[in-house]
């Protein structure tokens, strides 16, 4: 893919473009700054130089992992003029495999938000990032969610009360300073859905 499609598919893809590790805001860009990017990526091979120098390129089974700056969220930022800055895999992704469509991210296959290796990235939706997430344990959830009320110790006594029905939901409700919907939804394994530890 050339530099042009490259830029061409990144702005289309995202209107506004991210503000700087400065704080400054999400500003709109004009036609002008977009046409002038273009134009600078078309005509010189130093900003893809620029990118993949500070790739630290392994083997192709190794993650390549970004050693420029980052963002707040540990994604590699690449600088993109005007001190506006991109996320370091999507710009690999782009300049190696094409265009990402509307309503697709970038995917990290191999779970390090600093890689780079256009093998280890593919494209999906926000669902598909949403169980990536669970799946690899990156969701708050349990007691590290910062609106857990209970631990998983006193999770696992309801549970146990329940079962040998020395408690009803109410009780247990009253006893946990807890809504019985709140109480009914962990029997259930709605909330706090995890295996019984015997």
């Amino acid at each position: 893919m050339t530099e042009a499609g490259f830029v061409t598919s990144y702005f289309r893809t995202s209107s506004l473009v991210r503000s700087n590790q400065r704080g400054g805001s999400c500003l709109l860009l004009n036609a002008r700054t977009r046409r002038s990017f273009m134009q600078e990526m078309t005509n010189n091979t130093i900003i893809r130089k620029r990118f993949w120098d500070k790739v630290q390129i392994g083997e192709e089974n190794q993650c390549w992992n970004w050693t420029g700056g980052r963002q707040s969220k540990g994604y590699g930022s690449f600088g993109i003029g005007n001190g506006k800055t991109a996320l370091s895999h999507r710009v690999a992704y782009q300049l190696t495999k094409g265009a990402i469509p509307d309503g697709l991210l970038v995917r990290h296959r191999c779970d390090n938000q600093l890689c780079c290796n256009p093998e280890h990235l593919e494209l999906g939706t926000v669902a598909d990032n949403n169980r990536d997430a669970v799946e690899r344990g990156r969701t708050a959830t349990g007691e590290r969610n910062g609106r857990a009320k209970l631990t998983q110790e006193q999770v696992l006594e309801i549970r146990k009360l329940h079962k040998a029905k020395r408690k009803r939901i109410r009780e247990l409700a009253r006893l946990y300073k807890m809504h019985p919907n709140s109480i009914s939804n962990i029997l259930k394994g709605r909330y706090w859905n995890f295996p019984e530890v015997q």
